[in-house]
């Protein structure tokens, strides 16, 4: 396999990446590994991240794996221990699928030429299938998710499996996922990722941005799928976005350490066997509550008594980012939103949003003259109002505001969380069907076609949902509030939930003809 490369593009004022040059300064992969330095070197590293956008992957540092000089695969920072696993399950899916691995690799190249001429793709159903097929692909039938490896649990993609109504992967995902260690059993929420297929071994590390996303996605879940569980597991990820009030107006809570203080031996026991506490951290729920109850000699509710006395018990020291970004709490008011309306649980929502509003300017001047943050504070504001002007009629005089000061940012691209390009081109179709204005839509069909040439898969969760709300859209102008998700689902089956729901005439008259 001396036909590997790996390419790696670092910059100096990038301190993740910086850092990623010293892993691989002390930890020698067994292929050739090539540093990119993008200030010496800014057209080959520019070339590198196109691809790497390809990947979903948009930002420093950068890793690009080539095969025979075709690129087949790209990831962000990578630790000591993911850069050798990284090379061997490359190396293992190398010899299961040669030929596929290098005609997808040569796919991503020409792609990347035919911006370069500026060519546009095609944005119509074609892509919507064979980007499915893509997700499809890489779907993981036994745990939910998508790969064998790292997992992450990429709510908008299975958001969009959602509106192309592939149900029983998203209801596999959200159940292992719910019983898994990524998500946080004592504290709730949800950590960014885990080390093990089976979602065990989690970083510690949670965001208010993911945990906003996961938010949306349990809600949905609930709302088409009807698993009880999931009301439970939306309400933890409600209480932990407000167990960091204070810091709420921030990017990011790292868990250090946990301490229980005064726990008897049932309490102990059950750490242990219920939640692999004490070997694994936060590990995996390795039997059901009914058997985990019949373990300890307890019934089944008591399961539910023992899990919030530890919680009251525990003692948890959080590092936090504390900067001011807007972006990341206009995801938390759109979640909020979300949860109220389908739970019927009003949560302040409005009053995140009203204090947003009076600092977004301030913020994007914070965040100096990082353009992509800029225009991701923008486009996930201007998502947020939208949202807001169905469910709590305001907000709509300020989303044209935010999406007449908006700036196109071509270098933003789908990733793990909802890319802000494709919420934006999602925020148009919904500002065309409030306000009537054709420009934009017109916005949304050149971004979706100038978007259509990128290689769409497992990360492009949101470009989807936004192609698809484009391609099959249903207007009913008569209704003035609706009901999320319709701010996603404009199908039949959801007009159909509104008039039962709302049981007025003009529903009705839309669900009737």
């Amino acid at each position: 396999m001396s036909e590997i490369v790996l390419y790696s593009v670092f910059a100096k004022w990038s301190e993740r990446s910086v850092e990623q040059k010293e892993i691989f300064s002390k930890v020698k992969p067994p292929v050739k590994v090539v540093e990119v330095d993008k200030d010496l070197f800014p057209d080959k590293a520019e070339e590198l991240e196109e691809i790497g956008a390809s990947f979903g992957i948009h930002a420093l540092p950068l890793n690009v794996i080539f095969y025979k000089n075709t690129p087949i695969y790209a990831s962000g920072f990578l630790s000591e221990k993911d850069v050798l696993k990284l090379v061997e399950v490359v190396k293992s899916h190398i010899s299961a699928n040669k030929r596929r691995v290098l005609e997808e690799g040569k796919r991503i190249t020409e792609n990347v030429e035919n911006r370069k001429k500026g060519k546009e793709g095609l944005a119509g159903l074609e892509l919507l299938k064979s980007s499915l097929d893509r997700i499809l692909d890489v779907f993981d039938y036994t745990y939910g998710g998508f790969g064998f490896d790292l997992k992450f649990p990429f709510p908008f993609t299975h958001i969009s499996l959602l509106l192309l109504r592939r149900f029983r992967e998203v209801e596999i995902s959200v159940t292992e996922i719910m019983d898994g260690g990524v998500r946080d059993h004592i504290f709730g929420g949800f950590f960014r990722y885990c080390l093990e297929r089976s979602w065990d071994d989690p970083v510690k590390v949670k965001t208010t941005v993911e945990n906003a996303e996961m938010l949306i996605l349990l809600s949905l879940a609930y709302r088409k799928l009807g698993i009880g569980r999931l009301r439970d597991v939306a309400k933890e990820t409600v209480d932990f976005l407000f167990s960091v009030k204070k810091e709420l107006f921030g990017n990011c809570v790292i868990l250090e350490k946990v301490e229980f203080a005064e726990l008897d031996e049932l309490e102990r026991k059950f750490l242990n066997s219920y939640y692999g506490f004490e070997k694994l951290g936060y590990a995996r729920i390795i039997a059901s509550k009914d058997s985990i109850a019949d373990e300890l000699g307890i019934n089944y509710d008591e399961v539910d008594e023992l899990t919030k006395k530890l919680r009251r018990k525990a003692r948890a020291k959080f590092q936090v980012d504390d900067r001011e970004i807007s972006s990341y709490n206009f995801h938390v008011a759109t979640a909020l939103n979300y949860y109220s309306a389908i739970f019927d649980e009003k949560v302040g929502a409005e009053i995140i949003l009203k204090k947003i509003l009076k600092k977004r300017f301030k913020d994007v001047l914070y965040r100096f003259d990082d353009v992509e943050a800029g225009f991701e504070d923008y486009s996930y504001g201007i998502f947020s109002l939208v949202v807001n002007q169905y469910l709590n009629d305001w907000g709509l005089e300020e989303a044209e505001e935010l999406f007449k000061l908006s700036k196109d940012h071509w270098k933003v691209f789908d990733s793990r969380t909802a890319s802000p390009l494709s919420l934006k081109i999602l925020s148009a179709l919904h500002l065309h069907h409030l306000t009537g204005k054709k420009e934009y839509r017109e916005y949304a069909k050149e971004e979706l076609k100038r978007f259509a040439g990128y290689e769409h898969n497992i990360y492009s969760g949101t470009y989807l949902v936004a192609l698809k709300t484009y391609l099959k859209p249903i207007y009913i102008p008569k209704i003035k509030k609706f009901i999320a998700p319709d701010v996603f689902f404009w199908e039949k089956d959801w007009i159909e939930y509104a008039g039962k729901k709302f049981k007025s005439n003009d529903v009705k008259a839309v669900v009737d003809g």
